[in-house]
């Protein structure tokens, strides 16, 4: 999995730290309305525990503009039949109100594309098509709708797999 800070003209993206729990913690509390904000930090606490546990199944990226936490990614990986490879499914993404319009999302899937980890061949997110900002930026940053709720972008394949044994 990705365990490296991103960086790019519009915000630092990186993995978070003690002092970070704060941030990340309030929003969490922000970013579900269908959740009381103490439920959605227990859920981002046991997210963090498991992730830092088992890091190779996912990860969890930190949006940083002039040091300031403004937005956070949950990341974890899976093997897809259906693709026939790992997929990053992109699990939570939730920017601060204020920074929403800056870019970061498309911004930070893009790169998430160019960075994808050695087997990776697609990144997804659920999006509801009834969403139209969020399926608006997965379109831009080359996501494409499956099954009507799962944005998806397929990536390039590395050497195609070779059964044990050889072939």
């Amino acid at each position: 999995m990705l365990d490296y800070d991103l960086v790019t003209s519009k915000a630092r993206y990186r993995l978070p730290g003690r002092d970070d729990m704060p941030a990340l913690l309030r929003l969490a509390a922000q970013s579900s309305p269908h959740s009381s904000p103490e439920d959605s930090r227990d859920r981002m606490l046991r997210t963090v525990r498991e992730l830092s546990r088992r890091p190779e199944r996912g990860s969890i990226f930190l949006f940083e503009r002039k040091e300031d936490v403004v937005g956070y990614c949950v990341l974890v990986t899976h093997w897809s039949s259906l693709y026939g490879g790992n997929v990053l499914r992109i699990e939570e993404l939730f920017l601060d109100r204020d920074h929403r319009e800056d870019g970061l999302a498309e911004d930070f899937l893009q790169l998430l594309a160019q960075v994808a980890p050695a087997g990776t061949c697609a990144i997804a997110m659920d999006a509801s098509p009834s969403d139209k900002g969020t399926t608006a930026i997965c379109a831009r940053a080359g996501f494409e709708s499956r099954n009507g709720r799962i944005m998806t972008r397929m990536l390039p394949r590395d050497t195609p797999a070779t059964p044990a044994g050889g072939a």
